[in-house]
């Protein structure tokens, strides 16, 4: 029988704004990237943006792992890099949206810890996304791209 599975990405504090090359979404609609809205974006930004070393994570690698361990998840793929995070979580128990605040909190805890950051130093960008995957398939799908950032559905 089908479990419940996610796709849940979040990206750190600057690192990709609106108007970036790379583009995004907004709606469903693939919003074009724009050297004007990007500047704009940028000269909004209260702190620079937050960019992961490999320390950090490693240390948001082990917050997302030992939150998914405790709350009995199954964390079938996860890929921590420099600006974002991606994880695939499958046979979900818990609301994705809760999951997905669950992951910031704890690595946000993790990070403030281990490098004294200040309070008021944004580390993530507000909210996420979170993907249902809603077959075998698109499972197998998710855990690829994260793996070997290759969506092939």
């Amino acid at each position: 029988m089908y479990q419940p599975a996610y796709l849940l990405t979040f990206t750190t504090y600057g690192t990709w704004l609106r108007g970036d090359a790379r583009g995004s979404r907004r709606h469903g609609q693939r919003v074009v990237p724009s050297s004007l809205v990007l500047e704009h974006e940028r000269s909004l930004l209260k702190y620079p943006p937050f960019v992961l070393d490999q320390a950090q994570r490693d240390v948001v690698t082990f917050a997302i792992e030992d939150y998914c361990s405790k709350k009995n998840q199954n964390l079938s793929a996860l890929s921590v890099l420099s600006s974002h995070v991606h994880a695939v979580v499958t046979g979900a128990s818990i609301e994705p949206g809760m999951m997905l605040n669950g992951f910031k909190s704890r690595a946000t805890l993790l990070l403030r810890n281990s490098w004294e950051l200040p309070l008021e130093r944004r580390i993530w960008t507000r909210g996420g996304s979170v993907l249902g995957l809603h077959s075998e398939r698109a499972v197998s799908s998710a855990v690829a791209y994260v793996v070997r950032h290759y969506w092939s559905i």
